[in-house]
């Protein structure tokens, strides 16, 4: 678009050949240098140099309508705080609180050093008195805004959920008004983290819908919130029948997510046990409304009433829709598995095995991936195996330098011949026994199931004879030490895993921990 414009707009076209000299870089024509150089990591990206190459600013992205960036391109030309003129501004006056925020805020912009952004920053932040007195220009021109306002704002966009939005909170609470408080409310209603304690959870939500009562955005953001935490119900619930009541009331769009708030609204009218108005909200009708669109509105429909039980025949209708439909987001071997899983879930395995059974390998017998999916879904799930077998067999013909020696074990495990299934393993194991990072993937998913643990124990062994200090081979050691209830060996490999590591990780003190606690409760006994 940038390339376009250049060409096609005589105003920009004579402006900056008349201001600079235009080159032209890419990263496949062997311009990798220069990137790097002038650290560049998204295109397009313009950067404005002096002759010696010393940076003047840039301007990263580019937008319509073209007279925004060629306002932009003037701004430079015209040496209106440019990133060379803000950084020598800041360095005159470290101590200059406008200085810092601009130097901070253009920084930002442009993806700089964010540490060194969280520094000028928490210097206006730290110096609350001084900067309350203060008013500076906005982005907007003619607009002006307090120099504390925003400086909160812009801590509280870079450190977020690491610091529980303390800033967008003293925001909230100092300048209830802000130009800010739409965006810090939509911000924090998607993703308040649980570590904010509830009052101040409470306050924050009441508060925006106090002020925003009938914004179907922050309204969806608050139910989704409140049926994930299971508090505030009977508040939900109304949000919840607010937005549905608006929502029939326009014209359905994806931009609206009206697909997870009706989600939500059930699984709330499920938990309040308002059967009727479940029904009515989320039945036939939301079916008839919703089949026309995305596939995730149809799978999570089907998720709800598949585990809450009901409903069949929208159910059944629901799935021979979402397996006809064309697939926008969704790929055809997720909606296959998820199908068959839902049929299973419903205790219909014999319509799972006529959606996805021996019908399907043979529709689909020379496509080799197909099978190779089919073989490894039925081996997975424990059913259907003679089919299994024979679509291992029939996959090996089609590809005879790949034999599916995991696939056979698992499924040998499950029909109960563990001599047959013990000896494929092995046979993998010795086929990958140069490659860790296989045998830590087999070792972790028989760890996982807590079966076979002999050939995961030997698959961890092989590994870390070709790759002593690979974390996760370690991590998995562990695990099989622990299922095999050897807990001195299990805590030995996790203190391993730890060491490897080098820093603190929750994963790994959990895993220590755990083990722990089992050896205490066998000391016990």
């Amino acid at each position: 678009m940038l390339d376009e414009q250049f060409s096609i707009n005589k105003d920009y076209y004579t402006f900056v050949n008349k201001s600079f000299i235009p080159v032209r870089l890419a990263r496949e024509k062997g311009d990798e240098e220069i990137f790097t150089l002038y650290k560049i990591s998204a295109t397009p990206t313009v950067v404005v140099i002096e002759a010696d190459g010393k940076e003047i600013d840039r301007i990263i992205g580019y937008d319509d309508p073209p007279s925004i960036f060629l306002k932009q391109l003037t701004n430079v030309y015209k040496q209106i705080e440019t990133l060379e003129k803000l950084q020598s501004a800041y360095e005159k006056n470290p101590n200059d609180l406008i200085a810092s925020f601009k130097l901070g805020n253009k920084m930002y912009q442009l993806k700089m050093d964010i540490k060194k952004v969280t520094e000028l920053f928490t210097k206006v932040y730290q110096r609350s008195a001084e900067a309350r007195k203060i008013t500076i220009d906005y982005d907007i021109p003619g607009e002006t805004v307090n120099l504390y306002e925003w400086t909160l704002y812009q801590l509280g966009m870079i450190s977020g959920i690491s610091t529980n939005f303390k800033h967008f909170f003293i925001l909230l609470k100092e300048y209830p008004d802000s130009r800010f408080a739409y965006s810090v409310y939509e911000t924090v209603s998607k993703s308040i983290p649980a570590t904010v304690d509830s009052t101040t959870e409470e306050w924050f939500f009441d508060s925006m819908l106090e002020k925003y009562p009938d914004n179907l955005k922050l309204l969806m953001n608050y139910v989704n919130h409140y049926t994930q935490t299971g508090k505030n119900t009977e508040k939900a619930l109304k949000a919840a029948s607010k937005v549905t009541n608006e929502l029939e009331m326009i014209v359905i769009s994806p931009f609206f997510n009206m697909n997870k708030v009706y989600n939500n609204y059930a699984k709330l009218l499920e938990k309040n046990g308002d059967e009727d108005i479940l029904m009515r909200v989320y039945g036939t009708l939301y079916l008839r409304l919703t089949q026309g669109f995305y596939e995730e509105a149809l799978m999570n429909y089907i998720r709800f009433w598949a585990a809450k039980g009901g409903n069949e025949e929208s159910v059944d209708k629901a799935l021979t829709i979402l397996t006809t439909v064309n697939a926008f987001r969704v790929s055809a071997y997720i909606i296959t598995n998820f199908v068959t899983n839902t049929y299973i879930t419903m205790g219909k395995m014999d319509k799972a095995l006529e959606f996805y059974g021996p019908s399907f390998l043979k529709k689909n017998w020379d496509n080799a991936s197909e099978i190779d999916s089919y073989a490894y879904y039925w081996a997975e799930k424990g059913e259907n195996l003679p089919s299994a077998l024979e679509a291992i067999a029939r996959y090996e013909e089609l590809e005879p330098d790949q034999e599916l020696l995991n696939l056979k074990e698992k499924i040998y495990f499950s029909m109960g011949d563990t001599i047959k299934a013990r000896k494929y393993g092995e046979e993998y194991i010795e086929l990958y026994k140069n490659n860790p990072w296989y045998l830590e993937s087999y070792a972790r998913d028989w760890a996982d199931k807590g079966k076979n643990l002999d050939n995961a124990l030997k698959a961890c062994k092989t590994g870390l004879a070709v790759k002593n200090d690979n974390v996760s081979l370690w991590f998995t050691l562990s695990t099989v030490y622990w299922k095999m209830e050897n807990y001195e060996e299990a805590l030995k490999a996790a203190d391993k895993t730890r060491e490897i590591y080098g820093v603190d990780n929750p994963a790994i003190t959990k895993q220590i921990e755990n083990i722990k606690a089992d050896m205490a409760r066998i000391k016990k006994k």
